[in-house]
């Protein structure tokens, strides 16, 4: 397992429903990558804990909300699953090793208005992703 301290700036595009914005992430992120073909494609499992701000509320969880509580909030609960792989070992170059493609399911949620920090908010949204993710040294 590797545990990382993220951050991260996403452009959600709302469809019409409502103008697009960006999204802001920080969460600790714990990653599995000791799957038996990692030699040959490195391949890693990830889950993330943390909190998202959003510049708007999105439509979804507007929507959501209705039915429950009214009440939602720019900054919530932030969870993420991801799985992803190694550019460079799909295309064979060592330029892409460290440089991943992925998909994940991305959750902000007012946690069953259980935490203070995001007041009373019994809901959120899911979105699917899918990504490019560079480390650099």
């Amino acid at each position: 397992w590797e545990v990382w301290l993220k951050g991260g700036i996403a452009r959600r595009f709302e469809r019409g429903y409502q103008d697009d914005f960006f999204e802001y992430v920080a969460a600790f992120k714990f990653y599995y990558n000791n799957f038996p073909w990692s030699d040959s494609v490195l391949t890693r499992f990830g889950f993330a804990e943390g909190i998202s701000y959003a510049e708007e509320i999105p439509y979804m969880e507007q929507v959501n909300l209705e039915e429950k509580n009214p009440t939602t909030s720019n900054l919530l609960n932030y969870l993420d699953v991801s799985i992803d792989a190694s550019i460079g070992d799909m295309i064979d170059s060592e330029d892409y090793r460290h440089c991943f493609f992925g998909f994940s399911v991305h959750h902000r949620s007012g946690i069953f208005a259980s935490a203070d920090l995001f007041g009373p908010v019994n809901g959120g949204s899911n979105m699917n992703t899918l990504y490019v993710e560079c480390l650099y040294n």
